[in-house]
Formats: structure tokens, sequence, C-alpha cells
């Protein structure tokens, strides 16, 4: 009987018997592209939300200087603020558009999969290979809802940053600016927030890509 370990962290495993399933079925190429989808989703979506993290904390940086009177030239300073808001809200709409894919792209792996493990013959490795990539299917699945909560808290922030930016575009005088500082203040506090979410999600897409990357660990 073939007895071969699979460590949780390590899908790569799992992987390469989805590819000896294909072989058997005389289409091995077809199902180490699927995988490699699933592996380039995963790394778009860490350097994606990396990329929103450092917007957002670059962004927060004039706001700040305007809402604490800190902004030696307020034109330029508001110009820079309102840069950051479209730069994060376009992160935001790619993050979305990619967590759209991965799902596709999940859900026809996990049915081609099946259809080619169904044409193995030994019944040890055709459920072992069966047992595996239902595990990398749910652990896409366990990381799409954290995903997904991510994402609402993204559009939240996008709807106050851009509600921020109208109300200063209207009034930016010291009044103006006082009139919306306390809410505005709150905004910048979800920011803070929302950086460090990112950057644990970017992380927590990497250590995935790196379990279904063909590279084995130096």
């Amino acid at each position: 009987m073939l007895s071969i370990p699979f460590p949780l962290v390590r899908l790569v495993s799992a992987l390469t018997l989805v590819g000896v399933a294909a072989a058997v079925a005389g289409c091995s190429s077809s199902g180490t592209s699927e995988s490699m989808s699933l592996q380039e989703n995963v790394d778009d979506s860490a350097l994606k939300l990396e990329e929103a993290a450092t917007v957002l904390e670059t962004t927060a940086v004039p706001l700040r200087q305007i809402l604490e009177g800190q902004a030696t030239d307020l034109k330029k300073t508001f110009s820079a603020f309102s840069s950051g808001v479209d730069s994060f809200e376009d992160d935001t709409s790619d993050l979305h558009a990619l967590a759209t894919k991965r799902k596709a792209e999940a859900a026809e792996f996990r049915t081609r999969a099946e259809e080619k493990l169904s044409s193995i013959q030994n019944e040890s490795m055709r459920e072992d290979s069966r047992k595996r990539t239902q595990e990398v299917v749910e652990q896409l699945e366990d990381l799409g809802k954290e995903y997904g909560e991510l994402l609402a808290d993204m559009d939240e922030v996008t709807i106050g940053l851009k509600d921020v930016r109208t109300a200063l575009s209207v009034d930016m005088s010291a009044a103006g600016i006082d009139a919306i500082r306390s809410p505005a203040k709150k905004v910048a506090g979800k920011m803070d927030d929302l950086h460090e979410e990112l950057i644990k999600m970017a992380a927590r897409h990497r250590k995935i890509a790196a379990g279904l990357s063909s590279k084995t660990p130096g």
C-alpha cells in the first residue's frame, strides 16, 4: 500500500498527486495549469494587498496633517490626500475582481480534479488524492471567507475617505475642517486598523501561495 506523508502547510504534495491523476487521464498539462492559476491568483492578491496597505498608510499622512493643522501647503496636501483616496479605491476594486476570479477558478479546479482522480485505478492513491484535493479547496474557502470580511472593511473605509474628501473639497477653511474633525478622525483610526489587517492578510496569502507552488522549499 502506497503511503505518502502530507504536511498541512505544504500543499505541493497534493498538487503533485493531482498531476499524477491528470497524467493517467492523458491530460497532465491541464491539471498543472489549473493549480498554477490558483497560485498566481493568490500571489497577485498578496501583492495587491501589500500595495493597498502602502497606499492606505501614505494617504493617512496628508489626512492627519489637514485635521491637525500641520499642512504647510493646504492645497498640495489635499491633492496628495485625494490622489491617495483614488488609488485606494482602485486597489479595493482590483481585490474584489481577484476574489471573484479565484472563487471561479477554485470551483473549476475542484470539478476537474475530481474528474481526473476518478480515473486512478489504485484505490489508496485515488482516495488519498481526493482527501488532499479537498483540503486544498477547504483552505481556499476559509481564506475566501476572511478575504470577504476584509473587503467589506475596505469598502467601508473607502466610503469614509470619499466622504471626508467631499466635505473638504466644499469647505477647507479652519471652521470647515473643525466641523468634520471628529468623524474624520474616526475614519483615520479605521485606516490604522485596516492597514494592520491588510498586512496580516497579505502574509496569509503568501503562505498559501507557497503551499501551492511547484517549487520545493529550500
